[in-house]
């Protein structure tokens, strides 16, 4: 006994166009029904963002500060250090270092993640800033430290229980920044607040430095940038934020989507009433012979697809109260 159907790129099309009557079971789609059907399903999935459909999307994320910087952008490239979440190390240094490649460092306690060759890695340094490079080469683990070679030198002085923290993939493209905690060296996270663009450019000075309490995010094409306030003042520090990924594209004939199981016959449905006025089907007119509802399946599907992918909602208990007390009934919840 299983539990892992799923179904690949050409498998979903083929089932589109038997539905539509287009192709006979089993019969070979042309290719160039596979290019035009390809387009269509990507295009679908991208439009099904903008309804809210991605719970399965969202994951953490780390943006590691830079002092009196209040702009960030997050980009897999860019100079800004942003990890995606999913290899990520938090530790200290073991031993005090003021020059060199080779820093001895405590075990991690948090996190799953190990330091691996090729790593970006960062040491804070006692003038407030991180030195930012990579792993030279495998990591020496003991039962008590673990040994790290950079490929850049440490040219100023950094003490021992200072922040070191390392990841292997940079975040990608973020649509949009659910909830946001600052962290700071001890792991204790406080909540900050995401305001709209006009509340932040209202910010009279906004190089003002401190701990963030606010943040802005603008997703724009290419590339999302984050605005801080106030501008952070300690790299021991980071912002921990849920973010929304896009959904990875169809692009050979053996992919599966990126949704799911749950979804499969609801983007199958969905994907011939996309394609069918291409085929020249007029769905809202009698539909097809043997299947008159597809329209109404189709749009059935979604609903409850739609229904489902949503989070327990937040329920606040709190008891009332007599003889000419005031009375509560509700909760109030945070940014987090």
């Amino acid at each position: 006994m299983t539990s892992t159907f799923n179904e690949t790129r050409d498998q979903i099309i083929t089932n589109a166009l038997t539905l539509l009557g287009v192709v006979a079971a089993n019969e070979t789609v042309q290719s160039a029904d596979l290019t035009y059907c390809t387009s269509s399903l990507n295009a679908m999935a991208k439009s099904w963002v903008s309804m809210g459909i991605h719970l399965w999307t969202e994951e953490e994320g780390t943006l590691f500060f830079v002092n009196g910087q209040y702009q960030y952008q997050l980009q897999t490239g860019d100079t800004v250090n942003a990890s995606d979440g999913s290899n990520e190390v938090q530790t200290t240094l073991k031993t005090q270092i003021s020059s060199g490649t080779t820093i001895t460092l405590n075990l991690p306690t948090i996190n799953g993640g190990t330091i691996t060759n090729g790593d970006v890695i960062g040491v804070e340094l006692n003038n407030n800033t991180i030195l930012w490079t990579t792993v030279n080469g495998v990591p020496v683990i003991t039962s008590t430290s673990i040994t790290v070679t950079l490929s850049t030198s440490i040219t100023s002085l950094a003490s021992a229980g200072n922040q070191v923290f390392s990841y292997t993939t940079q975040c990608p493209r973020v649509l949009s920044i659910q909830t946001a905690r600052v962290r700071d060296g001890g792991n204790f996270d406080r909540c900050i607040k995401i305001i709209p663009r006009k509340d932040y450019m209202m910010i009279p000075q906004k190089t003002l430095t401190g701990t963030p309490t606010v943040l802005y995010y603008s997703p724009q094409l290419n590339q999302g940038t984050v605005y801080l306030w106030p501008a952070p003042n300690d790299v021991g520090q980071r912002l921990e934020f849920t973010y929304l990924r896009q959904i990875t594209d169809f692009v050979s004939g053996s992919d599966t989507p990126d949704f799911p199981q749950e979804w499969i016959e609801c983007i199958v449905y969905n994907l011939a009433v996309r394609v069918a006025p291409a085929y020249g089907i007029n769905l809202s007119s009698g539909g097809i012979q043997g299947n008159p509802d597809l329209l109404r399946q189709a749009a059935q599907y979604l609903d409850d697809m739609k229904a489902w992918d949503s989070e327990q909602p937040y329920i606040s208990i709190v008891p009332g109260y007599r003889y000419g007390q005031n009375s509560n009934s509700g909760g109030s919840g945070n940014n987090c």
